[in-house]
């Protein structure tokens, strides 16, 4: 009883650890944007989003109708 006790605890701290990390990444990755946003370099800040991205802006036209547009990133 004692070693399944011990295993199921092993295995809760295990899956813990792999959720922080995956916390830590998902962090890492957000405050790259936000250097990258704040230095103007693009590079880096293309390498913060996944293959397959769309971007979404909405600008004014010269005559003050709303535009959508649609950027993708291949």
């Amino acid at each position: 009883m004692k070693k399944l006790i011990a295993v199921a605890l092993v295995l809760l701290s295990l899956k813990s650890l792999a959720q922080q990390t995956d916390q830590d990444a998902i962090k890492q990755t957000i405050n790259t944007m936000f250097t990258a946003m704040r230095k103007g370099d693009s590079t880096m800040l293309r390498s913060t989003f996944a293959k397959g991205i769309a971007f979404h802006s909405i600008a004014n036209n010269k005559d003050g109708s709303a535009a959508l547009g649609i950027e993708k990133r291949g």
